[in-house]
């Protein structure tokens, strides 16, 4: 299952990277979470969201925030209540307001996790990506 949402674009807030805490919220998979409340009710096996950095997702034009749910076989008899669901941890989300310090401590750790123990890969790949994080 996909849900996407068209944003403004995302590439002058490259210091604040709205996008990615939301995608950062949505996603998470510990208790309390979107995908432990699905799997918990045998709905889902996975979630993801977040922009695209890659392709159409992420451009000057706009961006396309994207939620993709894996969907058990009951899940995928149910669509329409886990897309419910989804609406309701997003307007949980709104309600919240300012986002705890913590998320963001959390991002931040993550980020530096996933730098100093990037998998190796093609010197030019590693390159584009950093360089693309850092366009304005």
């Amino acid at each position: 299952l996909q849900l996407q949402w068209q944003l403004p674009p995302q590439n002058g807030m490259y210091r604040t990277k709205p996008a990615n805490t939301l995608g950062h919220l949505i996603g998470h998979e510990g208790s309390g979470s979107l995908l432990s409340f699905l799997r918990s009710e045998g709905l889902a096996t996975d979630l993801s969201a977040g922009v695209s950095e890659e392709g159409y997702g992420s451009n000057s034009i706009c961006s396309v925030f994207d939620i993709c749910v894996t969907l058990s076989t009951r899940g995928l008899a149910l669509w329409k209540e886990v897309v419910v669901h989804v609406m309701e941890y997003l307007d949980m989300l709104r309600r919240l307001g300012s986002i705890p310090d913590w998320v963001y401590d959390e991002i931040r750790q993550v980020s530096n996790m996933q730098y100093r123990f990037i998998e190796e890969r093609d010197p030019s790949t590693t390159a584009d990506d950093l360089s693309s994080s850092m366009l304005p």
